[in-house]
């Protein structure tokens, strides 16, 4: 009994380099602390058991709660679900009501998620907080969880009419300038037959005359209509060479643009930069009021998504304005590929196994995402360690 009181003295606690508490013992023979090797180390005393609270924002898919526990089926919640199993936390989840962070004008006191924690009202918080200056300066952020821009997002492209092969063959000024001068031509024909019927010169119908300047547009022979047995006129002859002369590089052009439209693909140009939206005139649907979108574009050096904000569509509903508004063919929003996806899988209006909208090459505005944490948190290189693992385990 003396001999095990004595022992017990000598044992002391000690810490190793990740501050899980041990009772041992300084051996001088072997220069070093020697532990008990039947420790558990999974006890109140080591990293294990602790008791942590976690605020959080829900944003599907990236991250969401059921029953009360993260979900594992979202990206967050299984990076977040694994880290407590590993370390056997008991957790108090915190919700933000959706709030991510930022400063008081007046105050400057912070809201959201980001106060959450940084007032010490919890431990971490998660659920995609994207990187800011102003964030970091107030609650460090742990390692990045991922990379993240914004997309336009527009219908998807559907098939083209037939009709468009001939329509669109030229632009809508060169249509009116090519009718124009068949209108044109008919009434200058006209007149000059007119005018040599008066001086006693046998001339055709004036119905036939109207039609002529179509039929030589169409590969149709030259009229003799001014060439006579001693004399021929000028004047009209002339007038038919040079407007001959224009049909054939008017068919040349058709047949050319013609023969690229049947040979490019049957589906319409999908929307994939600001130049598109701006040169079609499409509507953006924004978020109004504090929200980046409507400033960052307007400001933007871009000047092709500055023109975009001359036709601006504000609606405050993400849902409603990522999946109702690029319902339409004109108008495009600004959004999340993923979340919108998610909308897109939840709700019965929209098609299976079918795409539904676009989603632009062009991206706006890239950035980190991450958890954010206390100041001088232990934890933190834990956390960071265990977002790298797990990044290599998706890999």
């Amino acid at each position: 009994m003396i001999l095990q009181y004595f022992s017990q003295c000598l044992f002391t606690y000690f810490r190793d380099v990740n501050r899980n508490k041990f009772t041992g013992l300084w051996s001088n023979y072997l220069n070093r602390v020697v532990f008990n090797r039947n420790q558990d180390i999974r006890r109140i005393d080591s990293l294990y058991n602790k008791h942590f609270r976690i605020a959080y924002n829900v944003y599907t898919p990236k991250f969401d709660v059921k029953n009360g526990k993260p979900d594992s089926e979202t990206y967050e919640g299984y990076y977040l679900n694994t880290f407590i199993d590993k370390y056997k936390l008991t957790t108090n989840l915190i919700f933000a009501n959706n709030s991510w962070g930022l400063p008081d004008p007046v105050t400057n006191t912070w809201n959201g998620i980001v106060g959450v924690v940084g007032y010490d009202q919890a431990e971490f918080g998660v659920g995609y907080i994207s990187y800011t200056f102003q964030r970091e300066s107030f609650t460090p952020y742990s390692t990045h969880l991922g990379v993240e821009a914004s997309v336009w997002v527009s219908k998807y492209p559907g098939k083209r009419s037939p009709v468009d092969n001939i329509v669109k063959v030229f632009d809508r000024y060169t249509w009116f300038a090519l009718l124009g001068s068949i209108v044109l031509t008919s009434f200058a024909l006209l007149g000059i037959v007119n005018t040599l019927r008066s001086l006693g010169f046998k001339q055709p119908d004036n119905i036939l005359v109207l039609l002529t300047p179509i039929a030589i547009l169409n590969a149709e022979p030259m009229p003799e209509w001014f060439l006579f047995s001693r004399t021929r006129v000028y004047s009209g002859s002339i007038f038919m060479l040079t407007y001959a002369l224009f049909s054939t590089l008017v068919v040349f052009a058709f047949s050319s643009n013609l023969r690229a439209i049947l040979l490019s693909p049957s589906y319409e140009v999908p929307i994939d930069t600001s130049r598109q939206i701006a040169e079609n005139k499409m509507y953006t649907a924004v978020n109004p009021g504090a929200a980046w979108h409507y400033k960052y574009l307007l400001t933007s050096s871009d000047p092709y998504r500055v023109r975009m904000m001359e036709r601006p569509l504000f609606i405050k509903d993400q849902e409603e304005r990522c999946t109702v508004a690029p319902q339409r063919k004109d108008t495009v929003c600004l959004g999340d590929k993923e979340n919108v996806l998610n909308y897109v899988k939840n709700n019965p209006i929209f098609p299976k196994n079918q795409p539904f909208f676009y989603f632009s090459k062009e991206k706006i505005r890239p950035y980190f995402y991450s958890w954010v944490v206390q100041k001088n948190l232990f934890w933190r290189e834990h956390i960071n360690q265990h977002i790298l693992i797990c990044h290599q385990g998706l890999q």
